[in-house]
């Protein structure tokens, strides 16, 4: 499906980005699974009305964060990793310590993603706390 909104790519070391205009969920898909933590570190979907970002690795865990106005932030919420209070990522060339709680797998970061590109909306199938 094609949407009337951008997705970025922005990779790490001289943060070039790489816009795409009217991407399909296959563009955004393809963009999410690239996501490598090292080279590949951030994907942002912007909307007129808010912003999505995924970052992280998709191979170790994705972080996913929405702004959807002033006072309106979410981060979606994986599910708890066994025996990992944090997992370090590296999102958008910054490497942090994530609380497991906020980490998710590819399969659900992708449907996050998804979801807002083609309706603007939160995946009502994932977890969000209010930042």
């Amino acid at each position: 499906m094609s949407t009337g909104t951008d997705v970025t790519m922005t990779w790490d070391g001289d943060g070039d980005r790489d816009p795409l205009s009217a991407p399909t969920t296959t563009d955004l898909t393809a963009a999410i699974e690239r996501l490598d933590g090292a080279r590949w570190s951030l994907v942002t979907v912007h909307r007129a009305d808010g912003d999505l970002v995924v970052g992280g690795s998709a191979a170790r865990g994705l972080i996913v964060y929405a702004d959807l106005g002033p006072g309106r932030c979410w981060t979606a919420l994986g599910t708890d990793r066994a025996g990992e209070d944090e997992v370090e990522l590296v999102a958008g060339g910054q490497p942090g310590n994530y609380p497991s709680r906020v980490v998710l797998g590819l399969d659900a970061a992708v449907a996050a993603a998804a979801a807002f590109l083609t309706t603007g909306s939160l995946a009502p199938e994932i977890g969000w706390e209010e930042n």
